[in-house]
């Protein structure tokens, strides 16, 4: 009897609190450029400051694959190989020749 009248007692509450309104999601679109695009900046911003990639190199790997590797595979191991070679580099001038080197290859 006693859990009956603790059940009719919550049930008022549950009953009109329900489940809750559903959340509003916001959806933002994020028009994100072509990998080539991305590239061309990446490379910029190295010419413009002069300083190594570091571990961004992976990124600009990444977006040479996804840019030429379907369509060019020779311009891919080209510029990899451009790549590795300002990778290597320390001088900041080298590294800006190098980069600039690699964009005029896009």
């Amino acid at each position: 009897m006693r859990t009956l009248m603790i059940l009719l007692l919550c049930m008022p509450v549950v009953a009109l609190t329900g489940c809750g309104e559903k959340p509003i999601e916001n959806v933002t679109k994020v028009d994100v450029p072509p990998p080539l695009e991305q590239l061309k900046t990446t490379l910029q911003q190295v010419v413009d400051s002069g300083k190594p990639l570091g571990s961004g190199a992976t990124v600009v790997q990444s977006l040479i694959d996804q840019a030429f590797f379907q369509t060019d595979k020779e311009k891919a191991k080209s510029l990899s190989a451009e790549l590795d070679k300002l990778m290597a580099l320390t001088d900041a001038a080298k590294i800006k020749q190098a980069a600039k080197d690699m964009l005029s290859k896009l």
